[in-house]
């Protein structure tokens, strides 16, 4: 066989491969839905709200920025349901959403539910205050929560890093009621393009979403936005809801306008019975976006443009837990030789919490900040258990090599 010979069947197989990736990146598309999830008043994304399938097995979750992929292999009769805490649900014919192109679904408060219309500050306040020191007091530890987690980095709109993995965190109570945190991961894909090195590094200076800090969520009072030192300088609103026959309370929280030292605006869920923290959303106000901290570093200038945090937790059989983390976090980096918008987001969600013999694998102990340095590390397609998180369009795409 000629060496002329051989060049064209490499390029021919090169050829296959690389149109087998599409296809299969298309046909993923053509049988998921997605869509995102926003609050009325505001335009807001709603992370964690449940979408599923009627009369079907088919549910999902949307992520920290709103949005859900959902398979999509059911009768054009049927219909979704969108629900979230604190918001009436929605239900719509699939038959109308394969017509658009773009698919938003918009979700009401659910007012008519609302016991309370709002209350004095000082009370949201105190039951606020109640409910950061029983949660604090009642997260399980000794305990081991694992599931399934993913980062990426997005640069000028841009993917240039993805990894997800099988992650654990063994979660221990200090002395001073603080969670101490090791990590342990047992396998991991990522996929990554090169940036010049430079850049690299500022963006993982500079990123406070680390992997190893997930499991600081653990204890709820780990978040600045809880400490009661910061309650001057917001105003609030308490609720009182219904949701599958619990009591919930919903503090809505804004910043004081012109006071610099409160940026978020966002909800806190408390379960009335337990006073134990169910969840919190926030995002940076819109008034507050000038109050972004920036920072100047030998000629390089970083500027922060957005942050936004979405927590869950989970009271089951006596056991008070972390069950979901959303963080997103961007940057705007300029000098001499760089002018970018660097993007970071990461989401763990909880599918197994151990609390009998809680401990994890020497051998697997990671200490790295992110997950993309651990490399390409599995052994089985662990991603697959995880369907009710599909990846985005941009992400399969990524994934499959298909550049926009």
């Amino acid at each position: 066989m000629t060496c002329k010979t051989i060049t064209i069947l490499k390029s021919f197989v090169c050829i296959m491969l690389f149109f087998n990736a599409q296809l299969f990146a298309q046909d993923q598309k053509l049988n998921y839905l997605q869509g995102k999830v926003v609050e009325k008043s505001t335009g807001q994304a709603i992370p964690y709200a449940s979408v599923r399938i009627n009369n079907s097995s088919q549910n999902t979750i949307s992520n920290i920025e709103g949005v859900f992929v959902l398979s999509n292999n059911s009768k054009t009769t049927d219909s979704i349901a969108v629900s979230a805490v604190g918001f009436s649900t929605v239900k719509t014919a699939l038959s109308d959403l394969n017509s658009k192109p773009q698919i938003v679904i918009v979700l009401e408060e659910n007012i008519t539910l609302l016991n309370t219309v709002t209350v004095t500050p000082l009370k949201a306040e105190e039951i606020l205050k109640n409910a950061i020191r029983n949660s604090s007091k009642n997260y399980s530890a000794p305990s081991t929560l694992k599931g399934y987690y993913k980062e990426f980095v997005k640069r000028d709109s841009l993917l240039t890093k993805y990894a997800d993995g099988i992650v654990s965190y063994l979660i221990k109570r200090q002395k001073n009621g603080t969670p101490e945190v090791s990590l342990a991961v047992s396998q991991s894909r990522v996929k990554e393009i090169e940036i010049p090195e430079e850049e690299d590094k500022i963006n993982q200076l500079n990123t406070p979403i680390k992997i190893k800090g997930i499991g600081e969520f653990s204890d709820p009072a780990k978040t600045s936005l809880l400490d009661s030192a910061n309650f001057k300088y917001y105003k609030y609103q308490l609720l009182e809801i219904e949701e599958k026959e619990k009591q919930i309370y919903v503090i809505n929280f804004s910043p004081i306008i012109g006071s610099k030292k409160s940026l978020y605006t966002g909800k806190i869920y408390i379960d009335k019975e337990s006073s134990l923290i169910l969840g919190l959303d926030y995002t940076v106000a819109p008034s507050s976006r000038s109050f972004l901290t920036d920072i100047n570093i030998l000629g390089i200038h970083i500027g922060v443009i957005s942050r936004m945090l979405s927590l869950r937790y989970k009271l089951e059989n006596d056991h008070y837990h972390l069950s979901y983390v959303g963080q997103q976090f961007g940057m705007r980096i300029r000098s001499k030789r760089i002018n970018q918008q660097t993007i970071f987001k990461s989401e763990f969600w909880v599918s197994n919490v151990i609390t009998d013999n809680a401990s994890l694998s020497k051998e697997e102990l990671y200490t790295k900040n992110f997950l993309y340095k651990r490399g390409n590390q599995y052994q089985t397609e662990f991603w697959k258990d995880y369907a009710f998180m599909e990846n985005t369009d941009e992400e399969v795409d990524f994934l499959a090599g298909n550049k926009k």
